[in-house]
């Protein structure tokens, strides 16, 4: 059976953008590629998508946070709603 998030994605497509984090090389320059901190869910949820050839390519809004921190952003965000993680992943490249 498919999950909430997988079934809600598929038929509406992901209404809360993504919160992502620049990474950085061992010289302290931005690599082009992003951490996702929030919405990991979302992301994989779409990738399952694109796999399952229900789609080709959708982007995806993402909101750039280098100030707030992650674990309050997740615990706030689970708070609101209960099935969501708390997860901290490497993302794939956002631009």
């Amino acid at each position: 059976m498919a999950s909430p998030t997988r079934r809600a994605t598929a038929a509406k497509g992901i209404f809360q953008s993504l919160v992502v984090e620049p990474e950085f090389d061992g010289e302290g320059s931005e690599t082009g590629f992003y951490f996702v901190s929030i919405g990991e869910g979302r992301r994989l949820v779409q990738q399952l998508r694109v796999k399952r050839k229900q789609i080709k390519t959708e982007p995806i809004r993402c909101v750039i946070d280098t100030v707030n921190d992650v674990h309050e952003i997740s615990l706030d965000e689970t708070r609101s709603d209960p099935t969501a993680g708390a997860f901290y992943h490497l993302g794939r490249q956002v631009g």
